[in-house]
């Protein structure tokens, strides 16, 4: 009986703390130590350019590029509002991010070659969830997982 009693209590523990992930991002307040990670793999042939954007709590984003053929990078910044940075924050929470499979590969769908892999991924506090999405895989949350890279370029480099 008791390991019962245990086994259902580590379970609401378990969906407690998960909960609590989810808070930290719709407290109204962004966590000081987010830091909201994008990673572009280039599967093309020729390989084509792989970039990192990272964009911190305070703002301020880095995004480093590098040429998988001529191995020359780029390395730029710039800052973005913190309205911005919540709406971003909105958007994992409308996916519930956490609770995302680590990839979507599209072993089971339909499929296009050679196109690019991204790798999206919120931290915070002691919370992290990574995400990689094949680009070229019909479905609906590679779509929105594509949406979401989408508006991250839109905030940083795009401007």
């Amino acid at each position: 009986m008791f390991k019962e009693y245990l086994f259902v209590f580590v379970i609401v523990l378990c969906f407690v703390l998960q909960l609590k992930a989810q808070d930290i991002l719709t407290n109204g307040e962004i966590p000081d130590d987010v830091v909201i990670s994008m990673e572009v793999k280039s599967t093309n042939r020729p390989p084509g350019t792989n970039y990192t954007i990272n964009i911190r709590a305070d703002g301020e984003w880095i995004y480093n590029s590098k040429d998988t053929i001529s191995k020359k990078g780029v390395s730029v910044s710039g800052k973005v509002e913190k309205s911005q940075i919540k709406e971003l924050i909105l958007e994992f929470e409308k996916l519930d991010f956490f609770d995302l499979k680590n990839s979507y590969d599209g072993k089971n769908n339909l499929c296009e070659n050679h196109q690019n892999i991204e790798i999206i991924s919120i931290k915070f506090s002691k919370h992290s969830k990574q995400v990689s999405n094949y680009l070229g895989c019909q479905g609906n949350i590679q779509g929105v997982l594509a949406n979401l890279g989408k508006q991250i370029r839109k905030i940083t480099i795009s401007k």
